[in-house]
């Protein structure tokens, strides 16, 4: 079992709205979409602090560069998670809205027979087709 720790420190001068609104777009795109064994730990955590000694940041400039830097950490966990063999991004296009589309994707990468078919090096697209189903078949 393990936990997720993220610490970012930053210098911006940013006010504690705006940097609070910035990491919950930054994690939404980033933390949020990830999946190693599908389970979270009740400590997960990503914590953002400003020291606000640098003046005239960027709120869109600062936002597109945190949520670089997440996802950079997001995938380091990815690639580190224990027994990791295969890392894979899943793309899912067309969906009604983006929180679809990430449980869509995330079902589908936490389905067993996927799993088995990643693990085994084996492209299955009917692992991805049953997913998919089962998905849309749970209201």
């Amino acid at each position: 079992m393990a936990t997720m720790l993220s610490y970012i420190l930053t210098d911006a001068e940013i006010s504690r709205a705006d940097l609070d609104a910035a990491l919950k777009e930054a994690v939404r795109s980033s933390f949020n979409t990830i999946s190693i064994d599908g389970d979270q730990s009740t400590s997960d955590t990503v914590f953002i602090m400003s020291s606000n000694k640098t003046p005239g940041v960027d709120l869109p400039e600062f936002t597109a560069a945190l949520t670089d830097v997440c996802r950079g950490l997001a995938l380091d966990i990815v690639r580190n998670g224990e027994g990791t063999q295969h890392v894979i991004r899943i793309n899912v296009s067309g969906a009604p809205s983006e929180l679809f589309a990430r449980d869509l994707g995330r079902f589908v990468a936490n389905g067993a027979l996927f799993k088995c078919a990643i693990a085994g090096s084996d492209p299955n697209v009917g692992r991805i087709v049953g997913g998919v189903g089962s998905f849309l078949s749970n209201p």
